[in-house]
């Protein structure tokens, strides 16, 4: 870890129990830093959000049930990521609580992104991550275990890292859109 990186390390373990733990400053109250805490999952925990490609579908590996981003509540953004033993991680993102980085609890992905599916099918993948910034090489390393696990891309849209504002719907986004092929 470099020398940032190592400052960045003291300063939330002086925060978080050190000195600085009772540290409450109007402009950004210790209660505001606590409900903008990101969830980190351990190993157990993240055992929950695995998703395997099977028959060409993702499916959610304990439960055996075919993920469906449509079944959640509305306006819900599914988030994926894909680690460096490429294993795919997915689940809600959840603003200020969830986000791309929970899954492998900031560490090193080859993947990572947002997509959408019906019944275990991929309808759409965005590659986008405010923490991970994937690039056109992470989209590819996930496109290319989806194809080697029979997941049929010639249906899915895509979209490249190239636009950060991606939309909620799809549709919206056409002008991003790439085919795989």
């Amino acid at each position: 870890m470099g020398e940032l990186g190592s400052m960045v390390v003291c300063i939330n373990l002086w925060l978080d129990i050190g000195a600085g733990r009772n540290v409450d400053l109007p402009e950004c109250p210790r209660s505001l830093l606590r409900q903008q805490c990101i969830k980190y999952l351990g190993p157990k925990e993240r055992e929950h959000y695995e998703y395997i490609p099977k028959e060409g579908k993702l499916v959610h590996r304990q439960t055996g049930e075919l993920l469906d981003t449509d079944n959640t509540s509305e306006g819900a953004k599914w988030i994926f990521v894909m680690s460096t033993s490429k294993k795919i991680y997915a689940g809600r993102k959840k603003k200020g609580i969830f986000h791309h980085s929970s899954f492998l609890a900031g560490g090193t992905t080859l993947a990572a992104g947002r997509f959408t599916a019906e019944n275990g099918v991929v309808k759409s993948i965005w590659a986008y991550s405010g923490h991970y910034k994937p690039s056109e090489e992470n989209l590819n390393n996930f496109l290319t275990l989806l194809q080697e696990n029979g997941v049929n891309l010639d249906e899915v849209q895509v979209c490249s890292s190239s636009n950060g504002d991606y939309y909620d719907d799809p549709k919206q986004d056409q002008a991003y859109m790439i085919n795989y092929q």
